[in-house]
C-alpha cells in the first residue's frame, strides 16, 4: 500500500506523529503503526481479561456482604431515587449525572 493512501485512511494528523518518531521515513511510520495497532491488541486482551477477574472479584464481595441479590438491590435502589427525583420534578438525568446536580438539588429541597 502506498503510504498516500495509508495516510489517507489513517489521517495525516495521526500519521505525522509516527513519521516525526521515525525521521519522516513512511515507511518505517506505516510499520511503526501496525505495531502499534498489534501492541494494542495485545494490551486490550489483556484489559479485557482483567476487566473481567474485577468484575468477579466485586461480585464476590458485594455477594458476601450484601448478599446474592446486591446488585438487584442496589438497582431498585437507583430506580427509586430517579422515582423520587421525577417526583419532586427534578430532572433525574441531569442530577444524577450532570454538572448542575448541586443546584437542581438545592431547588428540589427548595420545592419541599
Amino acid at each position: 500500500m502506498l503510504y498516500s493512501d495509508f495516510e489517507r485512511l489513517m489521517s495525516n494528523p495521526r500519521m505525522v506523529k509516527y513519521c516525526t518518531a521515525c525521521g519522516n521515513d513512511s515507511r518505517k511510520a506505516m510499520t511503526l503503526y501496525r505495531s502499534n495497532i498489534r501492541l494494542s491488541n495485545e494490551i486490550f486482551a489483556i484489559l479485557g481479561l482483567f476487566e473481567v477477574a474485577l468484575r468477579n472479584a466485586i461480585d464476590t464481595h458485594y455477594r458476601k456482604t450484601k448478599g446474592n441479590n446486591w446488585l438487584w438491590d442496589a438497582t431498585q435502589k437507583y430506580y427509586q431515587i430517579v422515582e423520587l427525583l421525577q417526583w419532586l420534578g427534578v430532572d433525574a438525568r441531569q442530577f444524577l449525572y450532570g454538572i448542575d446536580g448541586f443546584r437542581q438539588q438545592k431547588e428540589g429541597i427548595d420545592m419541599l
